[in-house]
C-alpha cells in the first residue's frame, strides 16, 4: 500500500511514517516545502525506512529536515512538469534520530509511476 498526498504553495510537508513505507506526493508548480515532519516513527531500536516519490507539475524546492546526505550534498530536485524523483530515507535511531537520505532515481517520466 502507498500513501498519497498533494501539496502546493509554501508549507511544511507531513509524512505519516506508520501509514506506509511508500509516499507518493503530487507537487503543484512553484511549491516550496519549507520543512518535513515525520509523524508516528517507531521507537528504538526499530528501523524506519521511507520511499518518497515526488511527482512534479513544475518547479519545487525542498528543505529536508534532519536528513544526512552523502558528502553533505543535498540533491537538487528535478522540478519539471511530467517528471518525478524518488528518494529513500532510513533511520535506525527511533523517534528522535536523523534520517540517512539516498537518491533512488531522478528525472523519471511520472506517467509511468
Amino acid at each position: 500500500d502507498s500513501a498519497t498526498q498533494s501539496i502546493s504553495g509554501t508549507a511544511a510537508l507531513t509524512i505519516d511514517v506508520q501509514s506506509s513505507n511508500l509516499h507518493v506526493i503530487s507537487v503543484a508548480s512553484g511549491t516550496v516545502s519549507s520543512s518535513i515532519t515525520y509523524n508516528n516513527r517507531s521507537s528504538n531500536p526499530r528501523v524506519n525506512t521511507l520511499i518518497l516519490v515526488f511527482k512534479y507539475s513544475g518547479s519545487h524546492t525542498i528543505t529536508w529536515t534532519n536528513v544526512l546526505w552523502a558528502n553533505s550534498v543535498t540533491p537538487t530536485v528535478t522540478g519539471v512538469s511530467g517528471y518525478a524523483d524518488v528518494y529513500m530515507l532510513t533511520s535506525y535511531q527511533g523517534t528522535t534520530g536523523v534520517w540517512i537520505g539516498t537518491v533512488v532515481a531522478q528525472g523519471l517520466v511520472s506517467t509511468n509511476l
